[in-house]
């Protein structure tokens, strides 16, 4: 790395952390996005390397689902790994089911159902992680998991995939209460008017489901409005849910000044 300046090293560093890569690997992703750590992770994850997979022992990753899966009391067919064994796979990870963490594993893994990995999930999801051992997946999530408040993209690939995840399979939108206790463990308490959110639609939205449109912009709406929904354009194509809650909120704190 001796032709990078100082900034470039940090930022090399910083990739080969998240991603377990080596040096010419982080430099040529960042030399694509300009440098840019966050494009250059979400861009490996989008698109890997094809000898990236050499970096890992996969019959090491074969061997741990074997741990996990088949669990005698799963009865959800062979090569699967069913509620059981996934509950094992947490407590082995150190999470508790309602940790951010497990829907960042999800998401990676792109699981199709809940609290159940196929052998196809498990391999090309800790082959995309580069990790073949559960300290190495517990680390992975925790670098992830501090990274994700901070990193529009790669928040914004849990969240997305989180709706399709957590609504029954026969639905098309997400059941308000689901969606609600969803949204208490994506924001982690950064999303500043999300008690008022859960009030307005408890209170005014008569407990009808969440869209996915809806579901998506809330997360557009969290990081580009402003806490005094000063910058919040009715006009824009926003759902009307949302044109109905910053109503909610500009009626509620007129009568409290009132009052």
């Amino acid at each position: 790395m001796n032709r990078l300046n100082r900034d470039q090293k940090q930022k090399v560093a910083q990739f080969t952390q998240i991603t377990n890569q080596n040096e010419s690997v982080a430099i040529n992703y960042l030399q694509r996005v300009n440098w840019s750590v966050e494009h250059a992770v979400d861009a490996f994850f989008m698109n890997p390397p094809a000898q990236r997979g050499n970096a890992i022992d996969k019959r090491k990753i074969e061997g741990l689902f074997q741990q996990y899966a088949n669990d005698p009391h799963d009865n959800i067919g062979p090569n699967k790994m069913g509620p059981n064994g996934v509950c094992r796979l947490l407590e082995d990870l150190g999470l508790e089911p309602t940790d951010r963490k497990v829907l960042i594993l999800v998401a990676k893994f792109k699981a199709a159902s809940q609290c159940e990995f196929s052998q196809e999930e498990w391999l090309n999801g800790l082959t995309a992680l580069g990790v073949d051992s559960i300290d190495a997946l517990r680390n992975k999530l925790n670098t992830l998991d501090e990274k994700l408040d901070s990193d529009q993209p790669a928040f914004k690939e849990v969240y997305n995939f989180t709706f399709g995840y957590g609504k029954q399979v026969s639905q098309r939108n997400m059941d308000m209460d689901t969606a609600i206790a969803y949204w208490q463990i994506l924001f982690k308490g950064n999303f500043l008017r999300l008690s008022t959110w859960e009030e307005f639609l408890r209170s005014e939205n008569s407990g009808r489901a969440i869209s996915r449109d809806t579901w998506q912009l809330l997360a557009d709406f969290h990081f580009s409005i402003l806490p005094d929904l000063s910058n919040y354009d009715k006009d824009s194509a926003w759902p009307v849910l949302l044109d109905q809650f910053v109503d909610y909120v500009e009626r509620t704190q007129q009568q409290s000044q009132v009052n």
